[in-house]
């Protein structure tokens, strides 16, 4: 017999496992099946955690079920969709397949925002005009300056930061 765990509520994707959404259950079973379950030493690491999948009370805990959070807290991440042309100068090749990632001639970079900005690149994405610069290695900006949005519309309700 070997104890593993077992979700103690229902889990929602997307949320954060806490140490007391699981309890502990001894089950017999196959070598195989085992390790991909999540003994009872293993419980403590879920904390923090996000659900991979949404999880009913009862259920067995797969080593699966749980991946690390896409953006630090207080943060949301956000796949914005890049051009090939813009992909590294276009320099970024695929293989000849007409499937998988990047066939459709899009790559997508997933960044971790805070809410503001999270809404200022929606904007901008669904305005048609973004572009990603990458800075590691830069000396930090001294000061944040984004473009002041044009002449209230009547689809940004006159909004000052509708669309900035």
């Amino acid at each position: 017999m070997v104890q593993v765990a077992a979700a103690d509520r229902d889990l929602d994707r997307g949320s954060a496992a806490t140490a007391d959404a699981f309890h502990l259950v001894e089950i017999q079973g196959d070598t195989d099946v085992l390790s991909t379950l999540v003994p009872a030493e293993g419980v403590a690491a879920l904390d923090g955690l996000i659900a991979a999948r949404s999880i009913s009370a009862g259920e067995l805990i797969s080593t699966s079920d749980f991946v690390s959070a896409a953006a630090p807290s207080e943060q949301r991440a956000m796949s914005i969709p890049v051009d090939r042309v813009h992909a590294t100068g276009g320099m970024i090749s695929d293989s000849s397949s007409s499937s998988g990632i990047g066939a459709s001639g899009q790559y997508y970079v997933t960044v971790a925002v805070d809410s503001l900005t999270a809404l200022r690149i929606a904007a901008a994405i669904d305005g048609g005009s973004i572009e990603i610069v990458r800075s590691t290695g830069a000396t930090e900006p001294t000061q944040m300056v984004f473009p002041e949005p044009g002449p209230a519309s009547e689809t940004d309700n006159g909004d000052p930061s509708a669309g900035s």
